[in-house]
Parts: C-alpha cells; sequence; structure tokens
C-alpha cells in the first residue's frame, strides 16, 4: 500500500466509495439542569442487540465541498491483481482530509474513510499519522475530529490513537445528527 498526495482523479473514487459502516453501539447523551447556571452532560455508549449497517453520516455533495475545503487530502492505494486482464488494478482502499486552522494552531480531520474490504488493515492509522507529520510540520498543537453519535466504531478509532472527547453539538449536519467532537494534542 503507498499514501500519496491525492490528485483531481482520486475525488471521483472517493466519492464512490461505500461509506456505509456497522456498528453495535451507539452514543447516548443525558443532558439535566441542575440550576439557571449549571449544565450536567453524561455521555455513555448503549450495545445494539444485533450489528446494525449504518449509512454514511453524510450526503455525498457534503462530502465532496469537504474535501474541497481540505487544504491536504492524502489517498491510499494498493495494488490488486486481476486474473481476468492478467494485470494489476490500481485501487484507491482510503482517504482522509485534513484542514488547517492557523488562528488557533489547530488541524481539524474534515474527512477519513477506508474501503470496506480494506477495514481493520490499518490502513486508516497510516492514513492518520500522514496527517500529524503534516500537523507537526506545521506546528500546530492540536488536531480535531468530530464523529456522528451513530458511528461509534470511528469514535473508538479516534480514542485508539489519543483522541479524547471534548464536546458535542445537537445541531450538527443540518441538526440531523448529534455529533461528538474529539481532539488530540499533536505531538
Amino acid at each position: 500500500m503507498k499514501i500519496t498526495s491525492a490528485e483531481r482523479d482520486d475525488i471521483t473514487r472517493i466519492l464512490a466509495l461505500d461509506h456505509n459502516y456497522t456498528a453495535d453501539a451507539v452514543w447516548q447523551i443525558s443532558v439535566a439542569n441542575e440550576d439557571d447556571e449549571s449544565l450536567i452532560t453524561s455521555l455513555h455508549t448503549s450495545s445494539l442487540s444485533t450489528e446494525v449497517r449504518m449509512p454514511a453520516p453524510f450526503r455525498p455533495q457534503a462530502l465532496e465541498q469537504l474535501i474541497y475545503k481540505c487544504d491536504y487530502l492524502w489517498v491510499a492505494h494498493e495494488d490488486a491483481y486481476t486474473p481476468q486482464t492478467n494485470s494489476n488494478l490500481d485501487l484507491l482502499v482510503g482517504y482522509v482530509g485534513l484542514v488547517v486552522q492557523s488562528w488557533n494552531q489547530n488541524s481539524w480531520v474534515a474527512c477519513l474513510g477506508v474501503h470496506p474490504n480494506y477495514r481493520r488493515r490499518k490502513i486508516a492509522s497510516r492514513l492518520l499519522d500522514v496527517a500529524f507529520v503534516q500537523a507537526r510540520t506545521l506546528n500546530l498543537r492540536t488536531m480535531s475530529a468530530d464523529v456522528t453519535t451513530k458511528n461509534v466504531p470511528a469514535t473508538r478509532f479516534f480514542q485508539s490513537k489519543g483522541f479524547r472527547l471534548c464536546g458535542y453539538s445537537d445541531g450538527f449536519h443540518g441538526a440531523e445528527e448529534i455529533v461528538l467532537f474529539l481532539v488530540s494534542r499533536v505531538k
């Protein structure tokens, strides 16, 4: 597998990827007002009775808009032998897009995806590592990401890479989803 900067042709291939995922849990948020000056929020995962196939958390047009906002976009390619043509086919198996927010020395993982047949092979980890290298090169202090409460696998992935929950919004993505915000120090 090789990771390179994306080229214009890669964007069409990114948009064509299957962005659905499966989840065995969801995040639940409980909010309570103790009084007018305090708010208590509780976040916890709740297991589902069976693994559920979830739709992509965004419309393709929204992903395309995000991609064009990225300051950096990298793709992971893998050569796959095809016996029918007796040749190697260059497959786009993953991508990550990074937005630089220099005003607060932060970078934001605007988009990250891996082809379903290539998940759990550390491709997302390698892509995120490339993004961290770029953030370090730019002397940024933090990297942030946002994940819907339904996408527990993505939240677990980011947590395994050192991200921690730092907030949520119930009006994100056009108020269609509750989104968790995560942040990590750039080391």
